[in-house]
């Protein structure tokens, strides 16, 4: 009997009914307020790690290859548009493989689908609260309990949602809100002036001097989560009204966004701070109303990013409940939905106390889950669909093959030495997280104590240091 691993997708409504007719244009922000999340935060350190001009040409390679990847997954997906999950699209590209072969695939992409949805949902809680700490820098309340206001605070939107459809309104406020996160602290840092915010001990240099194996990773992992939306990309066409502008709405008019935005972050933090700078790129402001708004303009930004990933696993977890006879037919939708919702929201709020390290957090993510589930899964759907149709599929040539070969060497090489490298950088640094539930007050008071780096009139700290 055929394993039912779920859908990410409603039970109570046919194919007709689930595309809501979202355009090109929303389906673009869609990507967009996806893909454009915690990740951006981080492209200073890791532009640092590697040099303006190495850091650019990697950035750039990278998206063309999630770009390419991503088309990859349409053009499997038009073979099967009634699939409206990647567990679908997984379950139909792999329908004529022998049954062990296909059970595996199933289960695979749905395990590092829900792992990947409930990680990111927690890492996106732990941002959203670290962001209001900033807003609210002189009201000394610990992580814990603004991770807590944070997710009562975007609870009701998130209730209120069932399908990416009902969501456009919020999708440009995110475009909006995720340039102003980034914008405030690089406009300020560039008031300051480069001689004002790089010390003379901070590096700026076309390749890093200190480049090793490991940094290079470290920052392929950090560009690999920042550009992951795979997980949830089926899901976002199976919604279009014409699925075939997909490739307009990603490649024209997301992909060009996301190069612009993950550079200008990425070279605006290293060439003012150069190898100092930090984690988060929030983290360069002082505490003043400039934080708070740029802050303020992050929890909105995790808001919706949050929203966008938990309406795909709500879904998915009430057809389950439907399908294994746990809620009946007559049940009333709004019910298992709200309790479903609360479940999630609660669980993401848990993650995000159990695993409090933004930077190793994304890049332990990208070395394990976008490798298998952005990259190798869909070039194994693809690959599949091929060889059913006998190599013919989109007169795909040599060259093309090639690349998808490359690609996946470069996925197993990200999986192996990045995981490897990722999970040694955490055991290092783990006497310095400091336990769960603990008070995690770093960068968020305006204290000595907790933010000495980001206060000039602490002892032995100035702004450039």
């Amino acid at each position: 009997m055929k394993e039912d691993y779920g859908s990410f997708s409603s039970p109570d409504h046919a194919k007709s009914d689930r595309r809501k007719g979202n355009s090109a244009a929303l389906t673009a922000g869609l990507s967009i307020a996806d893909v454009v999340g915690a990740g951006v935060l981080a492209m200073g350190p890791a532009m640092a790690e590697l040099g303006w001009a190495l850091g650019s040409i990697v950035l750039l390679l990278l998206l063309c290859m999630n770009i390419h990847i991503t088309i990859l997954l349409w053009r499997a997906y038009m073979q099967y548009p009634e699939a409206a999950s990647i567990t679908e699209l997984a379950s139909a590209a792999f329908a004529q493989a022998p049954p062990a072969q296909l059970r595996a695939i199933e289960k695979a992409t749905f395990v590092i689908q829900t792992c990947w949805i409930f990680l990111a949902l927690g890492l996106y809680t732990l941002t959203a609260g670290k962001g209001l700490g900033m807003v609210f820098y002189d009201l000394q309340l610990c992580l814990p309990w603004w991770t807590l206001i944070g997710c009562c605070i975007l609870l009701p939107l998130n209730l209120s949602v069932r399908s990416l459809g009902d969501y456009s309104s919020p999708i440009w406020i995110n475009c909006a809100t995720t340039m102003a996160t980034c914008l405030i602290p690089i406009v300020w840092l560039a008031s300051q002036g480069v001689e004002n915010t790089r010390s003379t001990a901070a590096e700026f240099s076309p390749v890093a001097s200190d480049l090793s194996a490991s940094t290079f990773v470290s920052s392929l992992c950090t560009f690999g989560f920042a550009f992951s939306g795979q997980f949830i990309i089926v899901e976002i066409i199976s919604e279009m009204e014409n699925p075939e502008e997909f490739p307009k709405a990603y490649a024209y008019w997301s992909g060009p966004f996301q190069a612009l935005i993950f550079l200008f972050v990425g070279l605006g933090v290293y060439y003012f701070r150069g190898s100092h700078a930090a984690d988060m790129v929030l983290e360069e402001l002082p505490f003043t109303g400039l934080e708070r708004i740029a802050a303020a303009c992050l929890v909105v930004h995790m808001s919706v990013a949050f929203v966008i990933k938990s309406v795909i696993f709500c879904q998915h977890s009430v057809a389950c409940f439907r399908r294994n006879g746990l809620i009946s037919d007559a049940t009333d939708f709004r019910r298992p939905w709200y309790l479903t919702v609360l479940a999630v929201v609660s669980l993401a709020w848990l993650v995000a106390q159990l695993v409090p390290f933004f930077e190793d957090l994304v890049n332990l993510m990208g070395a394990v889950l976008v490798p298998l589930g952005c990259f190798m899964l869909p070039i194994l759907f693809y690959l599949r669909v091929l060889v059913d149709k006998g190599f013919k599929l989109n007169a795909v040539g040599v060259a093309e093959l090639v690349i998808i070969g490359l690609e996946l060497l470069l996925s197993a090489v990200i999986l192996v030495y990045g995981t490897y490298a990722t999970s040694q950088n955490i055991l290092k640094n783990w006497s310095s997280y400091g336990p769960p539930f603990a008070c995690h007050c770093e960068d968020i008071w305006d204290t000595c104590q907790c933010s000495a780096s980001r206060i000039e009139s602490c002892p032995a700290t100035n702004l450039a240091s």
